[in-house]
């Protein structure tokens, strides 16, 4: 999820209160377990790097993130995580772009901890939810992990898809020059991106029930996911990733192109478009040679029918012929 940079009733993503104080956390805080830095490479358009790790303070002329771990995060995951987002940014490195961007801190602070615990970070108050969120003079990615989803009958590779998804948030704002809308893309694209990765290097996904249930409320008129006041009804964003994925294969039938080369232009082409081209639907005809108007057209082509779940009710979209192969690596992708 990512939130505005302006605290406001219902921020972005999360719509969960804003933090309203600066600072960064105390080191020697004895209930956090690392003050690290994970320094992310810096690239353009042709040049991509991998991340290196390393204790210590903002580095000059780099972007990094600092990520702070609370002890009542599993051991488990925590080395997961550094796993993970060692593994992103080699994949898909943070632009350059992103030291021209004035609301993004040169080192971004991440916050994790379990939701057992109130807010173990003092000098951050505030702090809550899963997000990259600000308060107008500071942005920071919170990882707030559910107690719950940690407990042997509840295991979900949702605890690891999250991290994915909020560092593909990052990836984003740095190519587009912190331009979120469409918002149905910004998060379609994150979620697409976070199964991608579960999907490769778990073997597991939501792809593999067709991100069941998809309400089709947005079939005929997909027109006010393009903001965030109705994302909150959008169930785990699924009509939003299902739009995603769609686009990439309409881009694919329509150009004549690879499976891996129409995501790219889905999830990355169109974002450094977005930096360029500050109307996101120009930017939009720029990448995908068709309107957005033409785009929405073809939704109303995918089946729809009366969910057959009992624990869901209500007109659900298959969207089978969408979902992406087996065999898709985000390094082709992103490459």
């Amino acid at each position: 999820m990512f939130r505005s940079v302006v605290c406001v009733s219902g921020c972005l993503l999360a719509l969960t209160a804003c933090g309203a104080s600066e600072g960064s956390v105390n080191s020697s805080a004895p209930e956090v377990l690392a003050d690290v830095t994970i320094e992310s490479s810096l690239s353009s358009k042709v040049e991509a790097g991998c991340t290196e790790i390393h204790s210590g303070d903002e580095v000059e002329g780099a972007f990094s993130f600092a990520v702070n771990l609370h002890e009542s995060l599993p051991e488990e995951w925590t080395a997961e995580f550094m796993k993970i987002m060692r593994d992103m940014a080699c994949m898909a490195p943070i632009s350059k772009n992103i030291l021209d961007i004035s609301e993004v801190p040169r080192m971004m602070n991440v916050y994790a901890w379990l939701d057992s615990v109130s807010n173990p970070f003092p000098d951050k108050e505030g702090v809550s939810g899963t997000c990259i969120c600000g308060d107008g003079s500071d942005m920071w990615m919170a990882l707030e992990m559910g107690e719950e989803g940690f407990r042997p009958e509840n295991l979900h590779i949702h605890r690891y898809q999250v991290i994915v998804h909020e560092y593909f948030h990052v990836h984003q704002i740095s190519r587009s020059g912190n331009q979120p809308e469409p918002i149905w893309l910004t998060e379609g694209g994150a979620q697409a991106v976070e199964n991608l990765y579960s999907q490769d290097r778990y073997g597991e996904s939501a792809f593999e029930d067709a991100l069941f249930p998809i309400t089709a409320n947005w079939v005929d008129d997909p027109s006010p996911l393009e903001q965030y006041e109705y994302t909150e009804a959008d169930r785990n964003y699924q009509f939003s990733t299902f739009m995603t994925l769609a686009l990439a294969k309409e881009v694919q039938a329509r150009m004549g192109i690879s499976e891996v080369e129409a995501l790219r232009l889905v999830l990355v082409d169109f974002l450094d478009a977005k930096f360029v081209t500050r109307d996101w639907k120009d930017a939009f005809v720029e990448t995908f040679e068709m309107t957005v108007e033409d785009f929405y057209d073809t939704l109303s082509e995918f089946p729809i029918s009366e969910s057959t779940e009992a624990w869901y009710s209500g007109r659900v979209v298959d969207a089978q012929s969408v979902m992406p192969s087996e065999d898709i690596r985000l390094e082709e992708i992103f490459s």
